[in-house]
């Protein structure tokens, strides 16, 4: 697997986002994950250099997961096309959620609300961790060029600012999710979800998939 880099051999016009947040703290659920990138990036070929804009490590990271970022197929008006991009990815994601919900609605449970936490205290249980790949470059222009930075960020083991966590293997996401405790005869009022704008997980898209991870 490796993260959407814009490439126009391969028609791919998009390179994933990703960085650390100046204006938005770490929240409790990300600070072990993020000093664990700092701490195996320092001194390796993959900690970027502090340029013009220098990068804060005491930021809130994104993205918090990745999924497929290129040529999904979609119907428009009766006509097949592909799209791509974050666009594409984030529903997704939340399409996989709302499968989950539906199968412990199912079971008499109460539904998952806001996951972020879930999903970074239990990533090594159906993440698909992504080592390949960064976000020095934008996207291709109408000349299918490609303008790039000095430097970006790099995919490596654990969370990073270009994958996240990584990419979701549906069924055991699934199953982990169902595992949970807690049952309720009736949904969830929405005073029980707590929601934060600033903390919401983040889809940021990879490249080619092969179910249920993805790979290029």
């Amino acid at each position: 697997e490796i993260s959407c880099m814009a490439n126009p051999q391969k028609s791919i016009g998009i390179t994933t986002g990703g960085g650390i947040s100046n204006n938005y703290p770490i929240p409790d659920f990300q600070k072990d994950h993020i000093a664990n990138y700092f701490q195996t990036i320092m001194g390796s070929d993959k900690q970027p250099t502090q340029t013009k804009v220098p990068y804060t490590t005491l930021g809130r990271g994104y993205p918090d997961v990745s999924l497929l970022a290129h040529r999904y197929l979609i119907i428009m008006a009766g006509t097949a096309r592909y799209v791509d991009g974050t666009s594409a990815s984030s529903p997704v994601f939340g399409a996989m959620v709302s499968l989950v919900n539906q199968r412990r609605k199912a079971a008499g449970k109460s539904l998952m609300g806001w996951i972020n936490p879930f999903l970074y205290r239990n990533a090594s249980q159906f993440m698909n961790d992504i080592t390949v790949g960064e976000n020095n470059c934008g996207r291709l222009n109408s000349s299918k060029l490609i303008t790039c930075c000095n430097e970006g960020f790099y995919a490596t083991s654990g969370w990073d600012p270009v994958t996240g966590l990584g990419s979701i293997n549906f069924q055991k996401f699934s199953d982990v999710a169902f595992a949970l405790p807690g049952s309720t005869s009736s949904p969830p009022s929405s005073s029980s979800l707590t929601v934060y704008s600033d903390q919401r997980s983040e889809i940021y898209p990879l490249s080619h998939i092969l179910s249920p991870s993805l790979s290029r």
